[in-house]
């Protein structure tokens, strides 16, 4: 695979690459700025509309990338053809 970013480390990078801090960024997705923190540091799974509102204001596709390989991934085992 191109990406090896897990969806945690994907929101940071591209909340980095904004230049938001944590707390501007959960502002802007409307989140509890604790939880965006264990969401960047893997401790608790985002949910889809997070990773939608992190793509739309990061303006970065990072977020849905990760997301949509990791679903994929996830989808492969599922069907075992992984």
């Amino acid at each position: 695979s191109c990406m090896s970013l897990s969806v945690g480390e994907a929101l940071r990078a591209a909340r980095s690459q904004a230049g938001l801090t944590l707390r501007q960024a959960a502002g802007r997705l409307k989140a509890d700025e604790a939880t965006l923190s264990r969401y960047e540091r893997g401790k608790v799974e985002p949910p889809l509309e997070i990773i939608a509102a992190a793509t739309r204001e990061y303006r970065s596709p990072l977020p849905m990338l990760a997301y949509l390989e990791r679903a994929l991934r996830v989808f492969r085992e599922f069907a075992g053809a992984a």
